[in-house]
């Protein structure tokens, strides 16, 4: 199962909860992009490619429904990964805390 293309909405909608994508949100997710599908260009190409990333409410309930396919062990992992993504800019504001339960709720 391809993960990445799910997993990205997921995290673009997370990060854009409090209404700004910081930097430091879009190099941690594009360490797991190039993680999950051996993605060589450079930081620039997927920054503009995830600001852009359609990531709406329905786009997300659907990404979330497709991850809950896969093995316990990668919806760990990528709970584990959300929890970690709201922290990379140094905070965690109350939206991105209800979106993050909102990842745990669909995928534990």
């Amino acid at each position: 199962m391809n993960v990445a293309p799910a997993l990205m909405v997921v995290l673009r909608n997370l990060v854009a909860a409090d209404k700004r994508i910081d930097a430091s949100e879009v190099e941690a997710a594009f360490t797991v992009y190039r993680q999950l599908t051996g993605y060589t260009d450079d930081l620039a190409a997927f920054t503009q490619w995830f600001r852009n990333l359609r990531a709406n409410r329905q786009q997300t309930a659907r990404a979330l429904a497709e991850l809950s396919a896969a093995s316990p062990d990668m919806r760990r992992w990528i709970i584990n990964l959300a929890e970690s993504l709201v922290l990379a800019d140094g905070k965690q504001t109350p939206k991105e805390s209800e979106r993050l339960a909102e990842i745990r709720a669909a995928l534990s």
